[in-house]
């Protein structure tokens, strides 16, 4: 419950990860007791996921492997038929060793939720059928500490609680005080020995009298864990007939931090409570910690001979969980980490577990509280349908309970009542079918593809009635880019709302090595904004910054203008996303630029020439009009048709261009950097940079491309002063 965004934790690797996203505490959530067969217990939310690997995945990490594929193949006959030559069976072997057929790759385990787990808790044989991998080593820096390490794990087994002596029949043990600088004395019994200076450290480090591991040994180095290890089992422990090794001692505070300690090597283990007994003497509890070792555990060469370094897989490798019931239910919270995978390491025995879906988990939170709704939303149905996308995956989660599923309605209802719907908004105008809907938790998938008016008008949708407890929620989840991009990261990245970053690594779902290879024909802004969720990633590199176009309120009135047009004639349409028509209207006084207006429409071609006239009549006749022609008869049969029909009346030119749309720019994006093209004040100005910021790799060029034909024409003289005069060249046609 303490554990917030910035904090840190271990991933499954043992490297410390950093928290990036926390939830509220979540009350009455139905919640399950997993139980492991090295008594590791946590109690988890139904809805928590776990990477584990079933039987049938662990078979098949046995057998894909080339260690095994070897060993079989030695033992297996040849199993050539028939009768052939030993130059030909010679020839074929040596053919598939040389071209050996593709092999499947190991599993690497699959996301279960607890829930799952539960269902499929054994095999139809009765076996064990989850198994989760053993955490790795932590990998901590070296510390300066006190007391040396190995030397304070001995002094913890035999050392005499209150001094600094110790008790041991290996010279080694003295040798090893004697080097690291310490006067070693003989004392009244046999195998008993004083040290000068040990004592000091011992009582510094709040140790006489109370022995146990100090918390920075515990989170110093790997080494230097080890070596504190070793100092423990070269007194208490023992290594055993069967490949285990074991360590023993009455102290519980100790036993449990041997336990921590040895956890910490990235090994499994399990204490078990007995009886010491002395002659037959009930002398109280006694704490044993046992597992097989892959690593010496042991200096002492007496022990170090007797242990059997094992590497087994299913014996060290694994946790098999054992049992999977639902309890009563406990406060729970959702954390998500940013290691690559998502994993991180929980409870004493340091399990690995995984990420939770924080937005559907968050709205998910009080569906056993009446009239509770929830809604999530994509901004298109196609969106919100997509495999694996929020309403896929609460089927996933939600299927077989209790909970009711509406097609019609795109909505759960729960036994209480509650409800979480899917939304969408795909049009500007469909936030208000929520017009007289009430939500107490509204959260948005891909926030950057909705405008600003559908997030805040959204909020006004946040309500509940007096008296209620339930909290009022927001909760939003996005990439960099996209039609809002701006207006998300001044909310958000830029401004003082809270803000979690995320990138690829923190995508558990997803094959990493494929999906890089897929960004790889992006160009390199989308690419570096979906690779590490880099919010600035549109602004370094580009042709045009924001900073370089001045705001001004007008223009002077005796500029040179026109008005020029690129043409595009598709209406959107769900899961597309066409061009636009374009026009920008351009104005030039003594090498001063100013772009007036920009108009934009997706409409079919009547739409479009209905804009193109009532825009000419808005303008005036002293703005030239100027269209791109596109090549061949259809670009001259365009210009024709809106020369003749159209723009009757207006002085209008099609005007054909050569080269690339970027390089047509360069001139615009020169003249911007040095602070010659201004805007005037009006509400086409942010869709404008937002397009020119990304420009070339941006989804859309229309405003930029419009914008540079209007700035060819007026840089090249051909406008006159009172607008109606032109001076026929090449490439202009009228």
């Amino acid at each position: 419950g303490d554990i917030q965004v910035g904090d840190y934790v271990f991933d499954k690797n043992g490297n410390p990860t950093k928290v990036v996203a926390v939830s509220e505490i979540m009350l009455n959530r139905p919640c399950y007791k997993i139980c492991f067969d090295d008594g590791a217990e946590i109690i988890a939310d139904e809805q928590h996921q776990w990477l584990t690997f079933d039987a049938k995945e662990l078979v098949a990490l046995t057998t894909r492997n080339d260690e095994w594929r070897a060993k079989r193949r030695a033992k297996r006959p040849s199993r050539a038929k028939g009768r052939k030559s030993a130059k030909f069976v010679a020839a074929i072997t040596e053919r598939n060793k040389k071209y050996p057929p593709p092999t499947k790759e190991p599993p690497k385990g699959n996301i279960r939720t607890t829930k799952e787990i539960a269902k499929t808790l054994l095999t139809t044989s009765g076996r064990r059928n989850h198994a989760v991998p053993v955490q790795g080593a932590l990998q901590l820096p070296e510390k300066i500490l006190p007391i040396e390490p190995y030397l304070l794990g001995v002094w913890l087994g035999d050392g005499r609680t209150n001094a600094g002596s110790f008790t041991t029949k290996d010279p080694e043990i003295v040798e090893a005080f004697e080097k690291a600088g310490y006067k070693v004395t003989r004392q009244s019994g046999k195998y008993d020995y004083g040290t000068i200076g040990f004592s000091p450290k011992l009582r510094a480090s709040g140790l006489l009298g109370n022995k146990h591991i100090p918390r920075e040994y515990l989170r110093s180095s790997y080494k230097q864990r080890l070596e504190l290890l070793q100092g423990l089992m070269d007194t208490d422990g023992h290594a055993c007939e069967s490949g285990a090794v074991e360590f023993t001692t009455t102290n519980e505070r100790l036993a449990k931090d041997v336990f921590e300690l040895i956890i910490s090597l990235g090994m499994k283990a399990a204490i078990q409570t007995g009886k010491a007994t002395l002659n037959g003497k009930d002398c109280g509890p006694k704490y044993r910690i046992k597992w097989m070792a892959d690593v010496p555990v042991f200096r002492l060469q007496r022990k170090l001979a007797k242990q059997k370094i094992t590497g087994h897989r299913r014996t060290i490798k694994f946790r098999y969980i054992v049992s999977c019931e639902q309890v009563e239910s406990v406060p729970v919270k959702c954390i998500k980490v940013a290691s690559p995978d998502g994993i991180f390491l929980a409870g004493r025995n340091m399990v690995p577990t995984h990420n939770s879906d924080a937005l559907l988990m968050a709205a998910l939170q009080y569906v056993e509280v009446p009239g509770y709704a929830a809604i999530l939303f994509r901004r298109t149905y196609t969106d919100l349908s997509l495999p694996g996308a929020l309403m896929d995956r609460a089927h996933e989660w939600l299927q077989g309970t209790a909970a009711h599923w509406s097609d019609k309605n795109k909505t759960w209802t729960f036994p209480s009542g509650a409800t979480l719907s899917f939304g969408y908004l795909e049009a500007e105008k469909d936030k208000y079918r929520y017009q007289s809907a009430e939500f107490q938790f509204i959260g948005f998938d891909e926030l950057t593809q909705f405008t600003e008016t559908q997030y805040r008008y959204l909020f006004s949708r946040l309500r509940r009635l007096e008296g209620s407890k339930i909290p009022l929620r927001m909760r939003s989840a996005s990439n960099p880019g996209g039609v809002g991009h701006e207006w998300v990261k001044q909310r958000f990245v830029v401004g003082r709302k809270p803000f979690i970053p995320a990138s690829l690594d923190d995508n558990p779902y997803i094959d990493r090595d494929e999906y890089i290879k897929s960004l790889m024909h992006l160009d390199p802004i989308t690419r570096e904004q979906l690779l590490k969720g880099d919010w600035t990633a549109r602004e370094a590199g580009n042709k045009f910054k924001r900073e370089w176009f001045e705001i001004v309120d007008s223009y002077p009135a005796d500029a040179r203008m026109v008005r020029y047009w690129d043409l595009a004639a598709t209406e959107p349409k769900p899961g597309k996303d066409p061009d636009w028509t374009a026009g920008a209207l351009m104005a030039e006084k003594d090498g001063i630029y100013y772009i007036v207006d920009i108009k934009r429409t997706r409409s079919t071609p009547k739409g479009v020439e209905a804009l193109i006239k009532q825009t000419a009549e808005l303008d005036g006749k002293k703005v030239i009009i100027y269209m791109e022609q596109e090549p061949g008869s259809s670009g001259v049969n365009t210009i024709d048709h809106y020369r003749r029909r159209i723009l009757v009346g207006f002085a209008f030119y099609g005007n054909k261009t050569t080269g690339s749309k970027e390089m047509r720019a360069n001139p615009v994006s020169s003249q911007a950097e040095a602070g010659n093209i201004k805007l005037v004040r009006g509400a086409w100005i942010n869709d404008f940079l937002d397009e020119a910021e990304l420009f070339p790799h941006g989804p859309h060029d229309d405003q930029v491309d419009v914008v540079s034909g209007a700035f060819e024409i007026l840089a090249s003289k051909v406008v006159n002063t009172t607008g109606i005069g032109l001076l026929r060249r090449a490439r202009i046609y009228g």
